[in-house]
């Protein structure tokens, strides 16, 4: 969706409610503009950074394990071995 530069001059970081400014500072008003009009109204889950944090791990852990490797990986990640078996059959 195409952003028009009159469009972002229109709208002022004022015009934004105060828990929303934050992101406007982060991602600047046009991309928060085009937030806006994709998302806008829906009901939108930001994950936190710890969760996306741990999603990588495992992520990371699926892939190194070999199914011998366990005890290894668990030092790694400073896991137990039977946190390292669960991960490894998990779905990601």
């Amino acid at each position: 969706m195409e952003i028009k530069k009159e469009d972002a001059m229109e709208i002022k970081k004022e015009d934004v409610s105060d828990i929303l400014r934050p992101m406007v500072e982060i991602v600047g008003m046009e991309d928060f503009i085009e937030i806006s009009k994709v998302y806008g109204g829906d009901l939108l889950y930001i994950p936190s950074y710890k969760s996306l944090k741990k999603q990588s791990r495992n992520r990371k852990i699926k892939m190194a394990y070999d199914g011998f490797n366990a005890r290894e990986l668990s030092q790694i990640y400073q896991l137990s071995v039977s946190q390292i078996h669960r991960i490894a059959r998990s779905e990601i």
